[in-house]
């Protein structure tokens, strides 16, 4: 009697998306990074949150004279944590305030 063969999945990042979108918007991805250093050496946690929305509206980021953009990024409302997780997985140095997520989980 043979064993069945069994159905094999493919693994899939629970970060894919954000890693698509960094590697599109390398100067967003860059600015995000900068920010978060920035406020951690300032004391203060990074916010996810705040990046997102002074990258989707560069002209607050100008007021608060911020590094200078003129250009606006699409960051859908989901996207946000994901960005964070990705930050703490290529930059541990970087600790964002997280919910528990499937993100978390460790693969097999």
């Amino acid at each position: 009697m043979s064993a069945e063969p069994q159905l094999m999945l493919p693994v899939v990042d629970p970060l894919e998306d954000a890693v698509e979108w960094a590697e599109k918007n390398p100067r967003a991805w860059h600015q995000f990074i900068e920010w978060a250093y920035e406020d951690m050496n300032h004391g203060h946690r990074p916010s996810a949150k705040l990046y997102a929305e002074l990258l989707r509206r560069p002209h607050f980021a100008n007021k608060l004279r911020l590094e200078p953009s003129d250009e606006c990024y699409l960051i859908n409302n989901t996207l946000t944590a994901l960005l964070a997780r990705l930050a703490m997985r290529r930059y541990p140095a970087l600790v964002f305030p997280t919910r528990d997520a499937r993100a978390d989980w460790v693969l097999p």
